[in-house]
């Protein structure tokens, strides 16, 4: 029986839905090493082994609980759309969401530091990273179409939370703003990165956008590559299957 619906926007290469779901002990423990020595050399917030042993235990708990869980993977790029993993997801859009006066439409996918499967690939011609010419024309959707047609998809599934997490490279406005909209208060979280607000539209937007968030009393939480992100974001998964059960 599903009991919350993630949909993760942005998805690249699903890290974020292997860290739940497909990561065995020794995959946690090199990459908690990894953390461990970047830490050493740079400095910044260290993952004790309290926190270690807590993740372990809620990535044990949360893949007994994979079918409460229905997971949408969303990427635009067909190169990493066509990696195998997308196939364990319970749906998958090969497409962009970001604002579309005709809610579908065929934009420009413009690449970061000259790789096409690499992560930092945008819509938006601010992006300082991108390569103006080297771009993939792809399917763009609004997101409150996107969401509205989902709804209706999953319908039979009864009344259900969702989890929005995103890194979609300077449209997580229009993004947040819309499943707010058509979820209301079943949105219940918001994970991933809000940095690239910031690069392609400015340090007001993001102000903004925090301000949202916080004002629509949306928890919000890191969840991405970095595996320092890993520990909140998974307990927070875990509590929030427990909350609505």
């Amino acid at each position: 029986m599903t009991k919350l619906v993630i949909v993760d926007v942005g998805a690249h290469e699903a890290q974020e839905f292997k860290a739940l779901f497909r990561l065995h002990f020794w995959n946690y423990f090199r990459n908690w090493l990894k953390h461990l020595n970047r830490v050493r050399r740079s400095g910044g917030n260290v993952c004790s082994l309290y926190r270690f042993t807590n993740l372990l235990s809620d990535a044990a708990w949360l893949k007994t609980e994979r079918s409460s869980i229905y997971y949408i993977l969303v990427e635009p790029n067909k190169r990493l759309f066509s990696l195998p993993i997308y196939a364990e997801a319970d749906m998958c859009a090969n497409v962009a969401l970001a604002s579309e006066f005709n809610k579908v439409t065929l934009r420009k996918l413009y690449f970061a530091n000259n790789e096409n499967t690499g992560q930092g690939s945008s819509l938006f011609e601010e992006k300082p990273n991108v390569n103006l010419s080297d771009f993939d024309w792809v399917l763009s959707i609004d997101p409150e179409h996107f969401f509205l047609e989902l709804v209706k998809k999953i319908a039979n599934h009864g009344d259900v939370n969702f989890i929005l997490r995103l890194n979609n490279e300077g449209a997580e406005v229009e993004v947040i703003e819309a499943a707010r909209k058509v979820f209301g208060g079943n949105l219940v979280g918001i994970l991933g990165s809000l940095n690239d607000v910031e690069k392609v539209k400015g340090a007001a937007a993001l102000q903004n956008l925090n301000k949202f968030i916080s004002d629509q009393n949306i928890p919000f939480l890191p969840f991405h590559s970095d595996f320092a992100t890993w520990p909140s974001a998974l307990a927070f998964i875990r509590s929030a299957i427990v909350e609505y059960s």
